[in-house]
């Protein structure tokens, strides 16, 4: 099926979703499809970026995404995948595993998420069950760190400074201690 294309209409959506402060860039697949269509006008992925004062890699990379199988461009459109995650699942060479690594990774952290993509990419022959379980095992042990921030005058922050000093601590460590202690001992 041979479309018209409307260079113009076509370059005002794509210039709004790429610039000005209400950058829109929801919906990554139509963007691509977008750019596709400009890049079947132009000729090159170069003419397209020049046009709308785009990196070429830029182009390139978000045309890629129409690459991926339906069931991700999908997860893209909807939100329940980033792009970025979406060009790294390009990295996986089979569909089947893109499609079960993209649903898998839906509620994860992006962080997590492209860890699993570099593992099913480095991996292939992994089952995806097995890459969640290595995943869900290596985050059981992380501790939560919690920040207290106070004010001391100059006077006060002078006399923690050299207890620490006598204690050969610093004075972060000295008041960790000093409320640690508290806390241990207020109990009693």
């Amino acid at each position: 099926m041979n479309k018209k294309i409307n260079e113009d209409k076509t370059l005002a959506i794509l210039y709004s979703n790429f610039s000005g402060r209400g950058k829109q860039k929801n919906d990554w697949i139509f963007i691509a499809e977008k750019l596709n269509d400009l890049k079947l006008i132009y000729g090159s992925d170069g003419k397209v970026a020049k046009n709308l004062g785009l990196s070429r890699e830029m182009v390139r990379s978000t045309i890629k995404l129409l690459k991926l199988p339906e069931e991700i461009k999908q997860l893209i459109r909807s939100g329940k995948i980033s792009q970025d995650l979406g060009w790294r699942l390009l990295a996986i060479n089979n569909q089947k595993t893109q499609i079960q690594v993209a649903t898998a990774i839906i509620d994860l952290s992006a962080h997590d998420a492209r860890d699993m993509i570099r593992y099913a990419k480095n991996n292939p022959d992994a089952p995806v069950a097995n890459q969640i379980a290595r995943l869900k095992s290596s985050r059981k042990n992380t501790d939560k760190l919690n920040l207290v921030i106070t004010t001391l005058d100059d006077g006060e922050y002078n006399k923690l400074r050299q207890l620490a000093i006598k204690k050969n601590k610093n004075v972060n460590g000295l008041i960790s201690d000093i409320v640690k202690n508290w806390i241990n001992h207020k109990g009693d």
